[in-house]
């Protein structure tokens, strides 16, 4: 789920993410109303922005971790190192859609795959 918690940092900010609940609700109304590939891509195009944030924070916490090492950052090192995982693999995905002509059904059922990956799946799915 996107919306897992990173914890309570004093010293650094949680990263503000695009890809949401609402995103996740997007994903799904795809799936059941159909949609575009240029869709598909806005919504790539949020994976992207917040894979950048993240990559962002990791630094930061990699920094931080140098002068003071703490097991909450090693936690939110492994949150985002997931994150970025999924993603970059629901990205790669996407990317692949782009070139190849309309299946809807595949298109669907990769969307579908992708909601539930990030927590978007409902339990009549």
């Amino acid at each position: 789920n996107l919306d897992a918690e990173l914890g309570d940092s004093k010293s650094l900010p949680k990263p503000v993410l695009e890809a949401n609940e609402a995103t996740n609700r997007a994903i799904v109304d795809c799936i059941q109303e159909g949609c575009s590939v240029d869709a598909l891509l806005e919504l790539d195009g949020k994976l992207a922005r917040d894979e950048q944030k993240i990559q962002a924070s990791i630094e930061a916490v990699k920094t931080e971790q140098k002068t003071a090492y703490s097991e909450e950052n090693v936690e939110k090192l492994e949150w985002f190192g997931n994150f970025l995982q999924r993603s970059g693999g629901l990205r790669a995905q996407l990317q692949a859609l782009k070139g190849t002509p309309q299946d809807t059904d595949f298109i669907k059922q990769l969307v579908k795959a992708a909601s539930v990956a990030f927590g978007g799946g409902r339990e009549t799915d």
